[in-house]
């Protein structure tokens, strides 16, 4: 078990209106009606655009290796979104409570206690 530091800001929230990621919105230049949108939906929206580059690219012909969701992932971190945050699945139901978080820079993570 690994207790570690975490960033406290930055992060995409996949289950809330991207209103409720600030960062990510100013980072991605979002405003009204866009602002209503999940972290999922917006995440869905990237990689699905890198696909159908990838698809007319290739003439229909995709390279089996190509993942369109690590490119949407290192977008959002070259526009610098620490990650996502999730609700857990626990808490999901409820809609609120505790929450997993996925950084898409590992070195961000200090790893301060090992049991």
């Amino acid at each position: 078990v690994y207790t570690a530091e975490l960033p406290d800001t930055g992060y995409l929230k996949w289950d809330r209106p991207l209103s409720e990621s600030p960062e990510a919105a100013q980072a991605l230049g979002l405003s009204g009606d866009a602002l209503n949108m999940t972290g999922e939906k917006l995440y869905e929206k990237l990689w699905m655009k890198y696909w159908k580059d990838h698809i007319r690219e290739t003439k229909n012909n995709p390279d089996p290796k190509f993942n369109p969701m690590d490119m949407a992932s290192e977008e959002l971190q070259r526009l610098g979104i620490t990650g996502i945050e999730y609700i857990d699945s626990v808490s999901r139901g409820m809609g609120t409570g505790t929450s997993n978080l996925v950084l898409f820079d590992p070195s961000k993570a200090r790893i301060t206690a090992r049991e």
